[in-house]
């Protein structure tokens, strides 16, 4: 049985009409199927554990694409981390490298994107952008 995992690109910022501090607005989304077990599944691993020492309070969430639900855990019940962009590019480049996916490549390339184009938002860096991964 494999780990199959989406990645969301999510802006995340402090809702101050809501005051929820996890609050995450999705970008965009790529479909990596099954990672394996290399530095890309480890980086998950890693940050799920240590979202979970988080008060739940402020635990990163996202709604669904209606609007209506918060979701706030994967398919498999695990929290959903926030991973800095260049960390998990760095991850699943070095996976890559190892052994070739054509997810990755995709993953990779859209990383990459917005790595290189942070100035395209008006804060002109990406520390407010990060990686979330949702197991299914």
């Amino acid at each position: 049985m494999g780990y199959e995992v989406k990645i969301f690109i999510v802006e995340h910022r402090k809702n101050t009409k809501i005051g929820e501090d996890g609050w995450c607005r999705v970008i965009c989304s790529v479909d990596l199927s099954k990672i394996g077990s290399g530095q890309t599944r480890a980086i998950i691993v890693k940050n799920q554990k240590e979202l979970n020492l988080t008060p739940k309070k402020n635990r990163p969430f996202f709604y669904d694409f209606n609007g209506n639900k918060k979701i706030n855990k994967d398919r498999y019940g695990s929290s959903l981390p926030l991973i800095p962009l260049q960390e998990f590019y760095d991850a699943i480049v070095y996976d890559n490298n190892k052994s070739p996916y054509r997810r990755f490549d995709l993953a990779i390339s859209v990383l990459k994107n917005f790595l290189i184009k942070a100035n395209w938002s008006y804060e002109r860096d990406n520390n407010w952008l990060h990686v979330m991964p949702y197991g299914y």
